[in-house]
Formats: structure tokens, C-alpha cells, sequence
């Protein structure tokens, strides 16, 4: 296989490894978001402001 044949394979593999990144990464962030509202809304029934 030439290299200009590898090229567009690469660049495929990459943008899928990018992907599959972002994908891995997501669950965290909405874990932190999670545990954030939850204090902000303990914080907020036990201020009495609900």
C-alpha cells in the first residue's frame, strides 16, 4: 500500500480515536455536574431557601 493510500486511512483512524475520546470523557463531566447540583440543592434545603 503507498503512502498516499495511508493517508486518508490514518486520518480516519484518528478522527475515531478523537471520537472515542470525547466519548470516554463524557461520563465524567456529567458526574461532576451531578455532585455539583446535588450540594448546591443540600446547601440550598438546608439554608431554607427551597
Amino acid at each position: 500500500m503507498s503512502l498516499l493510500e495511508q493517508h486518508p486511512i490514518v486520518a480516519e483512524v484518528e478522527a475515531r480515536t478523537t471520537a472515542i475520546d470525547h466519548l470516554e470523557a463524557a461520563p465524567g463531566h456529567h458526574i461532576t455536574y451531578a455532585s455539583r447540583l446535588r450540594q448546591s440543592t443540600l446547601t440550598s434545603v438546608f439554608a431554607d431557601e427551597l
